[in-house]
This record gives C-alpha cells, sequence and structure tokens, in this order.
C-alpha cells in the first residue's frame, strides 16, 4: 500500500512478497521488519524510522504526507495466535481530547474490508491512540515504524 501510494497504478503485492521471500520468517511465514525496507529500496523509496518511534513523530510524517507503515498486535481482530503481528499503513489522524488517547488514526489494512467513500476519513481502520498503543507495544517489534518517502 505505501509503494502503491508513490507509483501510478496499481502494486503488485505478489511481486513485492516474491522480491523480500528471502526476509521471512519460514514457519510462519511473516515478514520481517527489514524485508519491507528491502521492498521501499527496490522500488526507488526509503524508509525512515525503526524500533523505538513515537506517536508524535508518525503523526509528523502524516501531516507530510509521508504514509508510516507499523507493525501491531491486531487485538481488534478475532482471537488469533499470541505470536501474530500485523502491518498497517498509518495514513491519517485527528487530535481530539475527548477520543481515548486523545484522538484518533486512521490505517489503510489488507485485512479490513474497504471502508465506504463517504464516511469522509482516510483508510479503512480507525483506531483511538489508546488502543494503537496498546497494539503497537508488542513483544518483539518495540513500537517499530518505516515512514515511506521517496529517495
Amino acid at each position: 500500500m505505501a509503494i502503491g501510494y508513490y507509483q501510478s497504478g496499481a502494486c503488485d503485492a505478489a511481486l513485492i512478497a516474491r522480491e523480500i521471500w528471502f526476509l521471512r520468517v519460514p514457519v510462519i511465514g511473516a515478514t520481517l521488519p527489514w524485508g519491507v525496507t528491502v521492498a521501499l529500496r527496490r522500488h526507488g523509496l526509503r524508509a525512515t524510522g525503526g524500533w523505538f518511534s513515537r506517536l508524535a513523530t508518525l503523526k509528523e510524517h502524516v501531516a507530510a504526507s509521508r504514509p508510516v507503515i507499523v507493525i501491531v498486535k491486531p487485538t481488534d481482530f478475532a482471537p488469533c495466535p499470541w505470536y501474530a503481528l500485523h502491518y498497517r499503513v498509518l495514513v491519517g489522524y485527528r487530535d481530539d481530547p475527548l477520543l481515548p488517547g486523545g484522538g484518533e488514526l486512521y490505517f489503510n489494512c489488507s485485512a479490513t474490508p474497504p471502508r465506504p467513500p463517504a464516511l469522509g476519513s482516510p483508510g479503512n481502520l480507525t483506531v483511538d491512540c489508546t488502543t494503537f498503543r496498546r497494539q503497537w507495544r508488542t513483544y518483539l517489534t518495540f513500537n517499530w515504524s518505516a515512514a515511506v518517502a521517496p529517495r
């Protein structure tokens, strides 16, 4: 999704998966974070971030029109294994002191059905900041992010 943001036309997810197959965990098939950065570089993009990112920094990137890839433990999905992690692309946010955590974040998420365009917020998934912080603090990725921009 982040690569498709910068390239005209749809991005071939199967092609990207083949490009980074060697950076996957064999038993569960998970793509490692550096696999994401390798894919971005192969498509002429760069990633800024890494472990121990801050939510304020993610918002700065989004405000500058740079989508941000994050890894979360998806507690909003149906029950999934304890080790299951998922990539999402942060594409917008709204600060609101009346919402949990002070606002909400808007994501493009491949595991979430498309949102009707009439709802007016970007992405297809809305998560309040409190829930996101809980999901983002995983056992392995420690608030990992990759803000995507052209080289």
